[in-house]
Parts: structure tokens; C-alpha cells; sequence
């Protein structure tokens, strides 16, 4: 009875106070909206990341790539260099045909290794040792005659010049020239160009002596200076007997001379055995003298190395 009276007091309680106020409803806000607010949210609590650590959309540096190339091998050494250039000397170069059949008969080839000059010599009637000689160290300074004008190398530049222009307003038609220029580039290649060199004609080891300045292109023998020298090989001119060489008088200049004397000088050569075929020979003999040197420096060089 006395649960059933309590709960009935309870009910006569609740009626006196009245219904019971309600809470008013909380608007619900859309779901993307929510979504929107709590990114936001987010970023605002996160921390801020330092500027240097924010990715780069320039190049990498260029220190970076480079290190990623692999590294470049070492440069042989001279020892390496040496010993390719003597191999491809040996098995590039082989003697030419004139120099392996020998010199013009009856001169006689003296070539010592190590020596940059080279002789040939012979004996003449009536006495007379011929004696021709050529350096490969004297080549370089050959140069023109004296008072030589080579005005045809103008005319030639010229006609090279005119040709090129030419051939640019046909719009370049000639090009299959080009394979006979190059034909023309490696006969110049291959030929050795002139050749300088002394002819002595002595009467005795102690006599005077005639000492020829020459030059040759293998067609011919260009006569450029004669000396008249007190003993053979002394390289001083007679001068009345005296004993100051240097302040002798040592010939005059071969082109002024008058032409006749001069072709007599160039007869009395010829006769001897001094002509075009002596010149070619001694062109073809110093390039094989040359490459002979050259290649046994290579050798000396390599052996001071290793």
C-alpha cells in the first residue's frame, strides 16, 4: 500500500506543476559545411612549416645532377700515350719506293742514326770528291729565292675567291667537286714539298773548294748561292790569302748574275750528277730520315719514363 500511495502522490505533484518546458532545437548544419569547418579547423592547429622546407618546384641544383653522372675516367699517362704512338708509327709507316732503291749511281749514302743530316757522296774526274749534304733540322727555313715576288699566289687566292662566289649563286651545283678537291688535299698531303741542300765540289782534302747552295722539287735544281770556300769544309771564302774567314767575301747573289754564267754553273752541277732525279731522291730521303728520328725519339722518351 504504501508504494502505491507514493507513486500516486508523485502523479498528483506532477500534474500541479504543469507540462515541462522544452528545449529549443539546435539547427543541424549541412554535412559539407562540417566538413569545411573542420579542415579549416585542422590547418589552423597545425603548425606552420618553415619556408626551407616547402617543396621546390625549381630545377635541382646543378651539384645534384652532377653527382649523378657517373665520374670521368683518368687521363692515360705519358707512359700509355708513348707507347700507342710508337705502335702506330711502326705499323703506319713503311719506307718509300725511291729511298729503298737507293741513291742515283754512283753516289754513295752516309746516314748515321741519332744525326739529323744525311750525305751523299762520290767521286768525279780528274780528281773531284762530290759531296752532297742535307739536314732535316734546315728544312723549316726554306723559303722563297731571294727577291722572289710569287705573285701567282694572289692570282690563285683570287680565282679560289671567284669560284667560291660562283658557286654560291648556282646554288652550290658544283658540289661533286668536292671529292676531287679532297683527292687534291691528300696528294699535298703526300708529297714533300722542296728540298734544300749543299753540293761541295773539292780538289783535295786541303784545296779550295766550290760550295753550292741548292734547291729541288724533283723537276729540277734551283741554284741559290756559290761560295768559293779556302778548303773544303771550312765554310770560309777565299779572300787573297787572308786568314779572316768571316770578313771574306763570300759570292755574289746568283740571281743577279747574268743569265748565261748562270746556266753554266747549273751545266757544270748537272754534269757531276747533281740534276732533278739527285733532287727527288733527296726529297723522299729526308721525309724517311724523319720519320726514322722521330720514331726512335719516341723510343728514348719512353725508356727515360718507365
Amino acid at each position: 500500500m504504501s508504494r502505491r500511495l507514493a507513486l500516486h502522490a508523485l502523479r498528483a505533484a506532477l500534474a500541479r506543476a504543469g507540462p515541462h518546458p522544452q528545449q529549443p532545437a539546435t539547427a543541424r548544419a549541412p554535412p559539407s559545411a562540417l566538413a569545411a569547418a573542420a579542415a579549416s579547423s585542422a590547418a589552423a592547429a597545425a603548425p606552420a612549416t618553415p619556408p626551407c622546407l616547402l617543396p621546390s618546384l625549381a630545377r635541382p641544383f646543378a651539384s645534384a645532377a652532377a653527382a649523378a653522372d657517373p665520374p670521368s675516367p683518368p687521363p692515360p699517362s705519358l707512359l700509355e700515350v708513348l707507347r700507342r704512338e710508337i705502335k702506330h708509327e711502326r705499323g703506319a709507316y713503311s719506307p718509300p719506293a725511291v729511298v729503298a732503291s737507293g741513291p742515283p749511281a754512283p753516289f754513295t749514302l752516309v746516314d748515321a742514326p741519332g744525326e739529323a743530316a744525311v750525305t751523299l757522296r762520290r767521286e768525279f774526274r780528274g780528281g773531284e770528291t762530290i759531296t752532297v749534304e742535307c739536314s732535316v733540322n734546315l728544312q723549316d727555313a726554306l723559303g722563297p729565292p731571294p727577291g722572289f715576288e710569287d705573285d701567282d699566289d694572289d692570282e690563285d687566292e683570287l680565282e679560289e675567291e671567284e669560284g667560291e662566289e660562283e658557286g654560291k649563286a648556282k646554288g652550290g651545283d658544283d658540289g661533286g667537286d668536292d671529292g676531287d678537291d679532297d683527292e687534291d688535299d691528300e696528294d699535298d698531303d703526300e708529297d714533300p714539298g722542296d728540298v734544300a741542300f749543299n753540293v761541295t765540289v773539292a780538289k783535295g782534302a786541303s784545296g779550295p773548294a766550290l760550295v753550292f747552295e741548292c734547291v729541288s722539287d724533283g723537276t729540277y735544281v734551283d741554284v741559290r748561292h756559290v761560295a768559293l770556300e779556302s778548303k773544303a769544309g771550312s765554310g770560309g771564302a777565299v779572300a787573297g790569302g787572308g786568314d779572316d774567314d768571316d770578313a771574306a767575301y763570300s759570292g755574289p747573289v746568283f740571281d743577279e748574275l747574268d743569265e748565261e754564267l748562270q746556266d753554266a754553273f747549273r751545266a757544270y752541277l748537272e754534269a757531276r750528277g747533281v740534276d732533278e732525279d739527285l733532287g727527288e731522291y733527296l726529297r723522299w730521303l729526308l721525309v724517311d730520315k724523319e720519320q726514322r728520328e722521330y720514331t726512335a725519339w719516341l723510343e728514348g722518351v719512353k725508356r727515360f719514363v718507365e
